[in-house]
């Protein structure tokens, strides 16, 4: 009985062993496993912040591109303007008359050949 109770004993010992070596087996996967998860947390923090900065972008983007929209509205404005001015110039400068036409009527369509021509050599310097 008492080689029974040593066998006993001796399985036992090996069976805690065995439960001690997976414990502590165990515990260091769970550490590695913490570890893992913390590295995760970063990296799920970083992509958080690399998504907010796109954002940020796509918002100072729409911006900009609201005003380049907004300018290239203005641009068509004026080009429609500068084609017809100098059409509606020449109608009005041929349908003065030096004698029935006021002099401030003159000095105007005047003035407003003179803006034309500077206005042209500045486009045509740029």
């Amino acid at each position: 009985m008492a080689n029974k109770y040593e066998g006993y004993m001796f399985s036992e010992r090996l069976q805690n062993e065995v439960v001690g070596r997976a414990l502590v087996r165990s515990q260091l996967e769970f550490k590695k496993e913490q570890e893992n998860l913390e590295e995760f947390k970063k990296f799920n923090d970083r992509q958080g912040e690399a998504c907010e900065d796109l954002k940020r972008e796509n918002e100072g983007r729409e911006y900009h591109y609201m005003n380049l929209n907004m300018f290239s509205r203005l641009a068509k404005l004026a080009n429609d303007a500068i084609e017809t001015i100098p059409t509606k110039l020449q109608a009005a400068d041929a349908a003065r008359h030096p004698l029935n036409t006021p002099s401030e009527v003159i000095a105007f369509v005047e003035f407003c050949k003179t803006m034309i021509r500077d206005f042209k050599e500045k486009i045509e310097a740029i």
